[in-house]
């Protein structure tokens, strides 16, 4: 949240005439982080330290986050209209890495994901925009690079089709779960 440099000298102003923090924060109706980041000598000093510590003690969430925002950074540089775009503030990453620690596995494959190692996975539209796919986080599906740039801009049944393809052709014989959708043939 940007505030302007009218709210920033306002809380200053009310520091000083003696207000606390708290009544800034209720008065001006913002929060009170950043009536402590504007009103302290040393607030962005102390915001700082603060993120730093918090980085520390949660690195799992902030390799998520430092991957979301690469994965971003393509869909941007792959041209998507800009109202379509996502940005890392549409993602809470802290949801996010709550239901990726509980079994962190590539949807596609099924192969375990390390989270530390942020260049072996990636995250994936299950449903491509290219397709009518929404560009959220509901639509956002973790798997392995290689599965990943194989699915492409393929709807999941139509890779799974693909892969049987294959497998069929060089001699494999596949048998499709019980509930699973039948394939064509």
């Amino acid at each position: 949240m940007e505030h302007s440099i009218e709210t920033r000298r306002l809380i200053r102003q009310l520091r000083t005439d003696g207000m606390s923090y708290k009544r800034i924060a209720k008065t001006l109706k913002i929060p009170l982080s950043t009536v402590r980041y504007h009103g302290h000598p040393n607030g962005r000093e102390k915001a700082g330290a603060r993120i730093q510590r918090w980085r520390k003690r949660n690195p799992i969430h902030v390799k998520i986050h430092r991957a979301l925002r690469g994965k971003i950074k393509t869909f941007k540089r792959a041209g998507f209209k800009r109202d379509n775009r996502i940005t890392v503030s549409d993602i809470d990453s802290r949801l996010l890495v709550a239901e990726l620690k509980l079994n962190p596995r590539c949807y596609l494959t099924g192969v375990k994901i390390d989270l530390a190692q942020t260049k072996s996975y990636q995250f994936d539209h299950v449903r491509p925009i290219s397709r009518g796919g929404p560009n959220n986080q509901a639509n956002l599906g973790l798997c392995i690079a290689w599965a990943n740039r194989a699915k492409g801009e393929l709807l999941e049944e139509e890779f799974v089709e693909q892969c049987r393809l294959v497998l069929v052709t060089h001699g494999y014989t596949v048998t499709p779960p019980a509930a699973a959708i039948p394939l064509k043939s």
